[in-house]
């Protein structure tokens, strides 16, 4: 699973955290509460926390 390490929600926008997992994890580098997302048939997710942006990476 991957997992997200940011501290703001502008450093967050900047960066698409590439995965081969269907599942990843967000906890906003320890600002918010960890939150998960599937990435779906679109291979997308974005944490609805801090905006870090997670995509599928085949």
């Amino acid at each position: 699973m991957a997992n997200a390490n940011t501290d703001t929600k502008e450093h967050a926008d900047q960066n698409i955290i590439l995965t081969t997992e269907h599942r990843v994890a967000c906890d906003g580098g320890g600002t918010h509460p960890i939150t998960y997302y599937d990435l779906g048939k679109w291979g997308q997710a974005t944490c609805h926390y801090c905006g870090q942006k997670f995509a599928s990476h085949h």
